[in-house]
């Protein structure tokens, strides 16, 4: 009878051994399973990622394109304007020669003016001053001459 105990107590072991080493083969599984499921999810999410920034790199790219084709254009611009702008500046410098030309001029002008007025005025004065030194002919008297013009 102890044969058939051990039997009949070893079997049972053995069954909740067997049971055992089969949960703990399934749950090493779906721990193996959940890892395996995370590391995809992650893959995927760095491949997302790497797909964004490879997106974004290319998005730079053409942006710094853009920006390198509009300063060779401001610079072909520039090179371009440069005679124009040596050209307005010498026409700029020919404008203040000719204003202070003119201002000098004017005030010239003004000077001359001056003097004519000056001028009219004395000339005023003196044929003021001879015709009332000369006697007036009478009505009547033709030819007649100043007796101071000689």
């Amino acid at each position: 009878m102890s044969e058939e105990l051990t039997t009949g107590a070893v079997l049972p072991l053995l069954l909740a051994l067997a049971v055992g080493l089969v949960l703990g083969w399934l749950l090493a599984r779906s721990g193996a399973a959940a890892r395996s499921a995370r590391a995809q999810t992650e893959v995927a999410l760095a491949r997302a990622s790497r797909d964004q920034a490879h997106a974004e790199a290319a998005e730079l790219r053409l942006e710094l394109d853009g920006v390198s084709s509009r300063e060779d254009q401001d610079s072909r611009t520039a090179a371009e304007l440069a005679p124009l702008r040596a050209a307005l500046d010498r026409v700029e410098q020919q404008v203040r020669t000719l204003e202070r030309d003119r201002v000098e001029h004017f005030g010239q002008v003004g000077e001359h003016l001056d003097q004519v007025a000056t001028q009219t005025r004395a000339l005023r004065e003196q044929t003021a001053a001879l015709s009332g030194a000369c006697p007036r002919p009478g009505p009547g008297a033709p030819g007649a001459r100043c007796s101071c013009a000689g």
